[in-house]
């Protein structure tokens, strides 16, 4: 943190997230924590009011993934889960020539 405090003086920093979330500058977050803290990071997002874009895998569990989802369902927020590979310049060269038809 300090490190990128240097780099970028001029930028907020919290050291618990939850402090963020009450922003009302911030219309959305990007979760890309351990997985063991996806779910609940993902619920106090929502509730906040945030857009969420949290990587991959969504949940440990079968349960927490259906809370994350019930509580989806009663926001207007937007929340996607991403490999973040997907943007990867030679991922998308690979799936492009996947979709070409080339031939191994």
């Amino acid at each position: 943190m300090r490190k990128a405090l240097e780099l970028y003086p001029n930028a907020k920093s919290y050291s618990d997230y939850r402090r963020l979330l009450e922003s009302k500058e911030i219309d959305g977050v990007i979760i890309a924590t351990p997985l063991n803290m996806h779910a609940q990071m993902v619920l106090n997002a929502l509730s906040a009011g945030k857009h969420v874009f949290c990587e991959k895998a969504m949940a440990r569990t079968l349960n927490e993934c259906k809370s994350i989802y019930n509580a989806y369902l009663h926001t207007d927020n937007v929340l996607y889960f991403c490999m973040q590979r997907m943007y990867d310049e030679k991922y998308i060269k690979a799936m492009q020539m996947v979709h070409s038809g080339f031939n191994w």
